[in-house]
């Protein structure tokens, strides 16, 4: 015999109030607000458990989405330790929203709502055009190649890229690779985004697959969402399908794929979410930390730079844009922002190989950077600039 929800949360992990009360509750629309640190994957999995398992009734399949491939394994991860394997059979799952958006638009193709070039009803998504004959990279806002919906029929079309990748400029090769019955996750979203634009025929659809695929939805790291994110959140919600966002407004990492945090507020108002917030952080080993963090968060510059003065320290943050550039002359200001000219693609060259060699970690910019000098991203990553 299965436990409750709250007998289960007391014997397995040792969770705060905070972090129960927000796992637990049975409101339709919640929003957890996760400051750095605070068992935000944690909660994510007890969620899950939680609507998986007791909270919500129902047929239909749970599901979880993030945005990055490495986030989806540590959440599903997460979730068969604390819930079992069982917890993900189908119809749950744990998935990347692209996945959740190639499921609707496979759900369209295959019922006919919308037609592919060459009559496919089934599409193969892949990560990128590169190595298709007759792409090369662009970056973001150069003219390319794309799809849009017209009558229920996908038709190939033109505008600005929305981030430094490798596309088609040219039609007929594009539309070779469409009509083979291929595309990118661009062309799945750009599907997807006219799908569910107000007005559209097929919005009706997308609304009666979540209903019948989705009993409840959990979102992690919501401020990363671009707009089709966000419009297929908003369906979602409206539809009364339960829904919970996680994240933190300060960590929104995805602006090279359209991440656009200062909508979500707007969708939190409207759509009239509880707000539960998760402020204990169990990433600072010491009350200063902690308290150097809360400031930062609300905004108080409560640490000052030393004008003129060497600090012995790898990174130095600031709050405000001026307050670096008045610092010791052995730091160079750089702002986190797409490279614009060449100048700026330079520098980000430079800063990606200081991030490599004293963090063992890529920078996010670094590909843009390569696109705006004409270089291939994947060279810099083996041989360096």
């Amino acid at each position: 015999m299965r436990p409750g929800i709250s007998g289960v949360l007391s014997m397995r992990l040792p969770l705060t109030d905070e972090q129960k009360s927000s796992a637990t509750t049975a409101e339709l629309r919640v929003y957890i607000e996760a400051a750095p640190g605070s068992g935000k994957t944690t909660v994510a999995a007890e969620r899950y458990g939680t609507t998986r398992f007791g909270i919500f009734g129902g047929g239909r399949g749970v599901t979880a989405v993030s945005f990055a491939r490495s986030a989806r394994g540590e959440l599903a991860s997460r979730v068969r330790r604390r819930w079992g394997i069982d917890s993900m059979r189908w119809p749950h799952r744990v998935w990347t929203l692209d996945s959740l958006h190639r499921a609707i638009v496979q759900h369209l193709l295959r019922s006919g709502a919308v037609a592919w070039p060459g009559g496919h009803t089934e599409v193969s998504v892949v990560d990128s055009w590169r190595g298709h004959p007759g792409s090369r990279p662009r970056p973001a806002g150069a003219y390319i190649r794309g799809v849009t919906v017209n009558n229920g029929t996908v038709l190939v079309t033109g505008g600005p890229a929305p981030h430094s990748g490798t596309y088609f400029t040219q039609a007929q090769p594009y539309r070779t690779q469409l009509e083979a019955g291929l595309c990118t996750h661009d062309e799945v979203r750009q599907v997807l985004d006219a799908a569910i634009a107000s007005g559209s025929p097929l919005r009706a659809n997308v609304r009666e697959y979540l209903r019948d695929a989705i009993k409840a939805l959990i979102v992690d790291e919501v401020f990363d969402g671009n707009l089709v994110d966000l419009r297929l959140v908003w369906l979602a919600a409206s539809s009364d399908i339960p829904t919970t966002l996680i994240g933190d407004p300060w960590q929104a990492l995805y602006a090279f794929r359209g991440a656009q945090p200062q909508l979500v507020p707007q969708l939190l108002t409207k759509l009239n979410f509880s707000t539960y917030p998760l402020t204990q952080s169990f990433r600072f080993e010491s009350l200063q930390m902690q308290t150097l963090a809360e400031a930062l968060r609300s905004g108080a510059p409560p640490v000052g730079i030393p004008n003129g003065t060497a600090l012995d320290c790898d990174v130095a943050l600031a709050c405000e844009w001026s307050r670096l550039w008045a610092a010791s002359d052995d730091i160079l200001p750089f702002s986190f922002g797409r490279p614009g000219n060449r100048v700026d693609a330079a520098i980000s060259l430079l800063l990606d190989q200081v991030i490599m060699s004293r963090f063992g970690a890529l920078s996010t910019l670094g590909p843009d950077a390569a696109l705006v000098l004409g270089l291939e991203p994947e060279m810099l990553r083996t041989d360096g600039p």
